[in-house]
């Protein structure tokens, strides 16, 4: 019966012949049980760590030391594989890239391999994940569960290479019972996203009708009172703009009244505003200023040439000097006037004062 041990040697060997014609040999896999906390003081240094995503929410670690992650640089870059083995140097984006490929291929030949195996249930659907590149928060992305450990010593074409391959899985198949931290980790920060949204859209938000803004003298101002009454040009109730608290337009709309209170009818959203409404940043007529509706008048025809007239002064006779002598009573009587009754003999009687009412009006 296949065992994991084997299945291991397999992949590797054939992942190495098929993606890159180098021989690969191990020399003999060793396996046990590793707990959480003593992961990351196994790890050597400037190893490539990458964890692996499982079914489920599993999730497990592979190590690839530095020489063999240099090897796989090597072929892929210049073709092949130097002689003399690279000094050690801390992993790169790059190096775990470059890399990829070939762990991804080992992880699924491992586990198609024991596929059908009895008991080997937890070798199943891991695929590489992220390369951790600072090793120290490694313990935090992992469950605090018993591992399995398995370590293959390999060398890869000829002696050229050699270093030690770890691959550390959950020794449990995974049954739901766990939950991946990445993906916790991911469900938390939607959850507080959702929730911090949530506060903000249900807040209550402040908001300032403006129906005009008006340039009074300081005079004037001063000797406002209760009761004092300001004048708004008509076309403002048409544009009444809504103010945040930062100043500003959120909307604009009309003035009305709903419900026995007055309202404003939004009729726009953002800064602008409809036509007719006055500008909050306009300054505004004055207070006494009221439009009026004029109709057009049609324009007067030209008039005609009217030719100067000529006027003379009556002619006027004088009088000669004796005539301006005469005194007035030889007047003739002007005929058709009734007789009124009053003495003409010059002896008038008296009459008793009779009071009038004067109305003098206001002599102020």
């Amino acid at each position: 019966m296949l065992t994991a041990h084997r299945a291991l040697r397999l992949a590797l060997s054939r992942v190495a012949e098929k993606l890159y014609g180098v021989d690969l040999s191990v020399e003999g896999i060793a396996a046990d049980q590793i707990k959480l906390e003593d992961i990351l003081p196994s790890i050597p240094a400037n190893a490539l760590v990458q964890l692996v995503d499982g079914s489920g929410d599993a999730q497990g670690v592979l190590v690839m030391p530095s020489p063999i992650v240099g090897a796989l640089v090597e072929i892929q870059t210049i073709g092949h594989i130097t002689e003399k083995t690279p000094e050690g140097r801390p992993s790169t984006p790059t190096d775990a890239a470059l890399a990829r490929r070939f762990s991804d291929d080992v992880l699924r030949a491992f586990g198609e391999l024991l596929r059908d195996v009895p008991g080997e249930e937890w070798t199943q659907g891991y695929l590489t994940g992220d390369a951790m590149f600072d090793t120290r928060p490694l313990p935090l992305f992992l469950h605090d569960i018993p591992y399995r450990r398995l370590r293959a010593p390999i060398t890869l074409a000829g002696d050229a290479r050699t270093g030690e391959i770890d691959l550390i899985l959950p020794a449990e198949a995974a049954d739901g019972r766990g939950r991946d931290l990445r993906q916790q980790a991911a469900d938390s920060a939607e959850k507080w996203q959702n929730a911090i949204e949530g506060r903000v859209l249900d807040s209550a938000v402040q908001l300032t009708a403006d129906l005009a803004r008006l340039s009074l003298p300081l005079s004037r101002v001063r000797k406002l009172e209760p009761g004092h009454l300001l004048s708004v040009p008509i076309a403002n109730l048409r544009n009444v703009r809504l103010h945040a608290l930062d100043g500003a337009v959120v909307a604009s709309g009309r003035l009305g009244m709903a419900n026995g209170a007055k309202a404003v009818m939004v009729s726009r959203l953002g800064p602008g505003g409809p036509e007719g409404g006055h500008d909050g940043d306009t300054p505004l007529p004055p207070p006494d200023a009221v439009p009026l509706n004029v109709p057009d008048l049609p324009e007067m025809p030209a008039l005609p040439d009217i030719p100067p007239m000529e006027m003379a002064a009556p002619e006027v006779t004088p009088l000669d000097d004796d005539e301006a002598a005469e005194p007035t009573d030889k007047l003739p009587d002007i005929p058709g006037l009734a007789d009124l009754g009053i003495p003409t003999d010059g002896d008038t009687p008296s009459m008793a004062p009779t009071p009038i009412a004067i109305d003098l009006g206001d002599t102020q």
